[in-house]
């Protein structure tokens, strides 16, 4: 095993603050998801005509989406938190330049450092599937959503902790190099956003039809790309013998269906209620990418410039580090 990925996990495991930290994630989010699963029973409960198969589907895939958003939401929130001083601490420690001058490798370093962030993060996820176990008894999903989820929050943990290690390798305080990974996180998750939305003001002042910007401005977007990975599909509804369906939402589902019903909308046919009948929409002429897909290879690409420029940061001797 890596010695700093060894003494990192044996540090972190035998602090209590490790156990504090899994107790009030697993408080937090049982509650919220009692709560939410609570609220849609009722949404449910009050739909006209819905059939209890139909009702049970979309209370599954309802509390499935919430469930693995919050996981995804507080994994940004936690990983710059314990990541971000990984380099900066052991800089404030003096104990940067003993460890360089050992037979360790930069790359040694830093690989070291992301890996006791990831598996922590492992644990995390681990201790969420019974949680997300409790979605899949009730019904509406599938094991391949559960594990494509799962497997999304892991990589997004990954590029989050390579991002805050590079923070953390370039700054010499921990508060700084905190603030600026926060700063990424939100720039990946907020930024794009606001970019979105000056394109669609762009584009909607240019002419009189409806404004229908570039999709691949949410490619670095962790919650978009998940939801276009977990998420249900928003042009697939299944209503009963009465026309009607579930009451319940699903914010994954609801998100996707955001990004899609601009492009989508010359295609799909509606009902006299203005909802999209049961079949998938053509999106664009000819194939098109998914949003997942570009995430992961421009996340990909970032996280080993984070980790190249890190590395070079670490080389022994530094200047800077006398």
């Amino acid at each position: 095993m890596n010695p700093v990925l060894n003494r990192e996990l044996t540090e972190r495991m035998r602090s209590p603050r490790s156990m504090i930290m899994l107790s009030i994630y697993l408080v937090v989010l049982g509650a919220i998801v009692m709560l939410v699963y609570r609220v849609q029973v009722s949404a449910s409960g009050n739909a006209f005509g819905s059939s209890p198969v139909t009702q049970l589907a979309g209370i599954g895939q309802s509390l499935f989406e919430w469930t693995i958003l919050l996981v995804l939401l507080l994994v940004l929130f936690l990983v710059p938190g314990f990541t971000a001083g990984s380099i900066a601490g052991e800089r404030e420690r003096q104990t940067l330049l003993p460890m360089q001058v050992t037979l360790l490798r930069p790359i040694d370093i830093v690989l070291g450092k992301i890996g006791a962030s990831v598996m922590f993060t492992l644990l995390l996820v681990v201790a969420t599937l019974p949680l997300l176990t409790v979605s899949y008894l009730i019904g509406g999903i599938r094991l391949t959503e559960v594990f494509a989820g799962l497997a999304m929050v892991m990589f997004t943990a990954l590029v989050v902790a390579a991002l805050s290690v590079a923070c953390s390798t370039f700054m010499k305080r921990v508060q700084t190099a905190t603030v600026l990974s926060y700063a990424l996180v939100l720039l990946l998750m907020v930024g794009t956003a606001i970019s979105y939305a000056v394109a669609f003001q762009v584009d909607q002042s240019r002419g009189g039809d409806r404004a229908d910007p570039p999709r691949f401005i949410f490619a670095p977007n962790p919650v978009v790309a998940l939801a276009d990975l977990a998420g249900g599909d928003p042009f697939e509804r299944q209503f009963d013998q009465f026309g009607f369906g579930g009451n319940t939402f699903s914010p994954l589902t609801e998100l996707r269906r955001a990004l899609t019903d601009g492009a989508n909308s010359d295609n799909v046919p509606f009902d006299n209620f203005g909802n999209p009948l049961n079949v998938r929409a053509q999106a664009l002429d000819g194939p098109t990418v998914p949003l997942w897909v570009l995430y992961v290879g421009i996340s990909s690409v970032i996280t080993l410039i984070a980790v190249g420029a890190s590395v070079s940061r670490l080389r022994a001797p530094a200047e800077s580090e006398r």
